[in-house]
């Protein structure tokens, strides 16, 4: 407990207090087996409340921009993608309800689409407008809860647009995905996953019940 830092203010004291204490039974942090649906963690459910609560909302939306040069391998950008929806469960989760309780469903695929557009012929054409027709709200109940976009501007020129749910993921998955995708596109292999976020939600629920 915190004001068992300010009674121990020391290192010494502290640690002998750690020691002494009967501190509850630590729950590793492991796989857990296949079911059908998974407990939501904490955060989960807050976002899943808010986000039913206003269905049409986009307040939850993660859009991000980038701008690209050069010509990108438009099927290896298709294939990177995919494999990132293969390689992260999280990208293939639904959420819903379920006698009462929200839960989340992990699928073995769902699909995914890559939007290209190509307005380079019309450089008149206001990009700002094409990107908000992409943030749209999206369906808990209808995976994948991401959106990726390459738009042509002009030659050598793209903008690269991605909009995920937050209960997907926040800036810290979105700089994973990042980092992996350009891995992926490049052809570099990446290690197998041993976790996935619906291990922590049950890990968290774990240990909520103790």
């Amino acid at each position: 407990a915190l004001e068992e830092i300010f009674k121990h203010p020391t290192i010494r004291d502290l640690a002998r207090t750690i020691n002494a204490s009967s501190a509850r039974q630590f729950i590793p942090l492991s796989p857990v087996k296949s079911r059908p649906y998974y407990p939501l963690s904490s955060a989960q459910k807050r976002l899943y409340i808010v986000q039913t609560a206003k269905p049409f909302s986009t307040n939850y939306n993660g859009p991000l921009v980038m701008k690209l040069t050069g010509e990108p391998d438009i099927d290896q950008f298709r294939e990177a993608f995919d494999e990132l929806v293969i390689r992260h469960e999280n990208l293939r989760t639904s959420y819903h309800q379920i006698d009462g309780r929200a839960v989340q469903q992990i699928h073995p695929n769902v699909e995914f689409h890559l939007q290209y557009q190509d307005v380079s012929a019309t450089p008149d054409t206001d990009t700002v407008k094409i990107i908000e027709t992409f943030i749209r709200p999206f369906d808990l109940a209808l995976p994948p809860l991401i959106r990726v976009a390459l738009i042509k501007t002009a030659p050598q020129s793209y903008l690269f647009f991605v909009d995920m749910h937050h209960i997907t993921g926040d800036g810290t998955s979105n700089n994973i995905l990042k980092d992996e995708f350009l891995k992926l596109y490049n052809r570099q292999p990446l290690p197998p996953l041993r976790l996935h976020y619906k291990d922590y939600a049950v890990w968290q629920q774990q240990r909520k019940e103790t």
